[in-house]
């Protein structure tokens, strides 16, 4: 199955949210998987405003970020 993921749906695979177990699943079953490249912004900017409304705290922000741009 070749899957496209938005943003919304991307961020939950870095940060844990209602939603992430379907995401990760999605994922693992997936042959392929695409994206827009504004992903890589939104995907960032969405993080970090997690951590700014303190939903996350700045350390785990700061590896979902890392382990985003390493994906």
């Amino acid at each position: 199955m070749i899957v496209y993921i938005d943003a919304s749906a991307l961020v939950k695979r870095y940060v844990r949210e209602t939603g992430s177990s379907d995401v990760e699943i999605l994922l693992s079953t997936s042959e392929l998987v695409g994206t827009a490249i504004i992903s890589r912004a939104e995907v960032s900017a969405a993080i970090c405003r997690a951590v700014k409304m303190r939903v996350v705290p700045r350390n785990q922000g700061a590896a979902a970020v890392k382990l985003f741009r390493t994906d």
